[in-house]
């Protein structure tokens, strides 16, 4: 094993101790119509469940301006462990299912943006936007 590879699986057990969270990634896919109600039909696939860690960036609100409205806008991320989390793409929903240390964020809902994959990483990071 390369001294890379050896410090890259240290980094991913230390960026995992850090995942005091946990978190479920589902796709929604839309079916046919229901002939009883009109709407379309969804069904979810779980995609990845376990642990995850979500952070803001300290003072990462970007003010923007839409038409004539100042609006705030953050961008979190979200991390999960390299190891079963690779089928996560954007536009898939992930819920925070736990998070002993603030509960408040418990059932959040969020919006996989972007993913990212490299070589050497210690976590899957992901951006998210904010849905509840």
């Amino acid at each position: 094993m390369s001294i890379a590879n050896g410090a890259t699986r240290m980094g991913r057990n230390q960026a995992e101790a850090l995942m005091g969270s946990t978190c479920t990634v589902t796709q929604v896919a839309t079916g046919s119509i229901d002939q009883s109600t009109g709407l379309p039909t969804t069904t979810t696939t779980v995609v990845y469940s376990g642990k995850c860690r979500v952070r803001w960036a300290s003072g990462s609100a970007n003010e923007v301006d839409s038409a004539g409205q100042i609006l705030a806008v953050q961008t979190p991320t979200v991390s999960l462990p390299i190891d079963g989390s690779g089928l996560v793409l954007p536009d898939m929903v992930l819920t925070i299912t736990a998070n002993p240390l603030d509960t408040s964020l418990l059932g959040h809902v969020f919006r996989v943006k972007g993913v990212q994959f490299q070589t050497h990483s210690t976590a899957r990071r992901l951006q998210v936007e904010v849905l509840s």
